[in-house]
């Protein structure tokens, strides 16, 4: 898996309309910047504690150092302003600027000035105690951060907006009344018994003969045609929502990652149906 990939699978898909208004909205109303930071307050938490996780201070502080982020740059008129997709990805600019901004607060910390005297004596051992007040030790950091999380652990969290909003559509579109199919209905059940249900329960798919049984099925010809019916329903939610996110501006490069996680997801709900 590409660098390239590891630094964006944790991230949301980006609208830029969505970060243009907040940045018009910023000194005037709250709602726009609020929902913005809602977005990206999960994935820049994550992303916090996982890229200090060496520095045992700055963890002590992760929720408070989210929350000055926030008020000093988020919410400040002009701020979002600064971004700009000619220049780069929206979440590598709230990822640098959260940064830099931990990088401030933690040299301004007496742990810091004692980490970096640490540093500057070379006979200076880590065995040797530092404390900010008397008879508590510092614990001290690793001389640089660490590395980014890998991508499989968040592909899933990173795609869950754009599926929860397919599958909410199809099971939608499946309870609706067609007479020309009066099993309309067991579309839906059939797929999540067969399909989602091993993708995210990590179980067996279940038996053709145990399907028939519990939705009473005519035979396993029925529930394969079921099965392709339902397929299809979802691959035709799912454009429609991914053509959603490209008109609202969302990146090229993100749209083909999703598409890249969601080919893989398909080619496992495939193999799982084939068993």
């Amino acid at each position: 898996m590409s660098s390239k990939t590891t630094q964006t699978s944790l991230w949301p898909l980006t609208a830029w309309q969505d970060v243009e208004a907040a940045g018009r909205a910023a000194g005037k109303e709250i709602q726009p910047l609020d929902d913005l930071y809602r977005k990206y307050q999960n994935p820049l938490r994550v992303h916090l504690r996982q890229r200090f996780r060496t520095f045992p201070v700055i963890l002590d502080n992760a929720e408070d150092l989210l929350q000055e982020f926030a008020a000093a740059k988020i919410l400040q008129e002009g701020w979002l302003e600064k971004s700009d997709p000619r220049r780069g990805r929206f979440r590598d600019f709230l990822r640098k600027s959260l940064e830099n901004l931990v990088w401030s607060w933690w040299k301004r910390q007496p742990e810091y000035k004692a980490w970096h005297s640490q540093k500057e004596n070379e006979t200076g051992s880590r065995t040797h105690a530092t404390t900010t007040q008397p008879g508590r030790e510092v614990p001290l950091p690793d001389e640089t951060p660490a590395a980014e999380p890998e991508a499989d652990q968040f592909d899933l969290a990173w795609i869950q907006t754009v599926l929860n909003q397919t599958l909410e559509r199809m099971e939608a579109d499946c309870k609706q009344p067609a007479p020309q199919q009066p099993k309309r209905g067991q579309i839906w059940e059939v797929f999540r018994a067969r399909i989602l249900e091993p993708i995210f329960h990590d179980a067996a798919p279940i038996a053709y003969e145990e399907l028939i049984e519990r939705f009473g099925l005519r035979s396993p010809t029925e529930a394969t045609n079921m099965l392709l019916t339902a397929k299809r329903m979802f691959q035709r939610h799912l454009n429609s929502v991914i053509a959603e996110y490209e008109r609202a501006g969302t990146e090229k490069m993100e749209i083909q990652d999703l598409k890249r996680v969601l080919g893989r997801l398909a080619r496992t709900s495939k193999s799982s149906a084939q068993k």
